[in-house]
Formats: structure tokens, sequence, C-alpha cells
């Protein structure tokens, strides 16, 4: 489980008061970006993706950080750059088990997981107990076969593009 990434901040300098003010004004009319799923982890069409922070229950998109984005590439699941979308299932204070091939949430079992993927290939695996932290979400899919937290852990919110919405 990636425990210790950071987010990495965007620097930047505020010339003056009236620059930032503009900023933000324009920043919160800003329209949500709209996406096309053609995966079978939820269901294929168009999604709004709005800039809002993720509860519990959301669909999110996620950018897939490097070592991600490696692991997408080598099971066959998602080209270099393509987000993934998932749901939130575990937030601030959830505690978060993988006991062998069994994740559970607060102590309630919540997925099964898979030793192989699709093409007989050993899949990613972690095993530990943690409570999640201001910043990070756990998520998974309904679907067995999904490539989610399961395998990778919990996503940081610098991760998190925004909350998903069919259109």
């Amino acid at each position: 489980m990636r425990v210790n990434r950071e987010c990495r901040a965007k620097k930047f300098y505020v010339l003056a008061a009236p620059t930032l003010a503009s900023a933000l004004a324009l920043a919160s009319m800003q329209a949500p970006l709209l996406i096309y799923n053609g995966s079978l982890s939820v269901p294929i069409g168009l999604y709004a993706i709005h800039h809002s922070r993720p509860n519990r229950g959301d669909l999110v998109l996620v950018r897939p950080w490097p070592e991600l984005a490696r692991l997408l590439g080598k099971h066959d699941i998602l080209p270099a750059g393509v987000p993934l979308l998932k749901t939130v299932v575990a937030i601030t204070d959830d505690d978060v088990c993988r006991h062998g091939y069994t994740i559970s949430i607060n102590g309630i079992p919540a997925a099964e997981i898979l030793a192989l993927d699709a093409k007989g290939r050993a899949l990613p695996g972690w095993a530990s107990c943690r409570k999640l932290v201001r910043g990070e979400f756990f998520l998974l899919q309904p679907n067995p076969r999904s490539f989610d937290s399961r395998y990778f852990g919990p996503v940081l919110s610098c991760d998190v593009i925004g909350v998903a919405r069919a259109i």
C-alpha cells in the first residue's frame, strides 16, 4: 500500500491581491469537465466532472500517479494518460484492512481480492490495516475484476480530478 507518497503542491506567486481575486472568481465559475467512459467497471457513457471534495459513495475521476500508470499498462487495463473512474467507499478515519483475499472497511468485509488477472498474471498486493487520514480515499467497484484500491491502496486527494456525475 502506497503510504509515503505525498502530493506535490504547485507553486505560484501572487503579484497583486486583485489578480488573486479575479482568478478565484473565474475558478468558481469553471464549467465541469466532460469525459466519456468506455470501460466496464462503471456504466458506459458521458460524465461531467465537478471540482468538489468527494464523499463516501461518490464516483471520482483519478489521475494515475506514475507507479499506478505503469501497473495499469502492465495489466492492459488503461493506456498511459487515461484517468480512472472509481467509487469512494472509505474516507478519513475509516479503518481499511486487507487480510488474505479480503478487504474490510470498519470491520465489515467489503470486497474479495483476486490473485491473478484475466490473463493469469499476478496482481499486486499489500497486507495491513490502517486508518485513513485526511486527504486519503479508498476506491472500490462491485466488479471483482475491477482494478481499484484493493490492489493499489488508498488514493490521495491530489490525484482526484473531481466528482463524476453521469449525464
